[in-house]
């Protein structure tokens, strides 16, 4: 279940990225949510975190 969720997640987002481009938000961009997501998976793996 968690991943048909996160997939869903990811082409939303990635859409989003694509269709609403700002040039104002250097910072916020698909690459570094894509840094976030990978970081937020390596924290919940140190902690053996469940997926409930």
């Amino acid at each position: 279940m968690y991943e048909k969720i996160r997939k869903k997640v990811q082409e939303y987002v990635t859409q989003l990225f694509e269709k609403k481009s700002n040039t104002t938000l250097v910072f916020h961009t698909l690459k570094h949510t894509q840094y976030a997501v990978d970081k937020t998976k390596e924290i919940s793996g140190h902690y053996n975190l469940s997926e409930r």
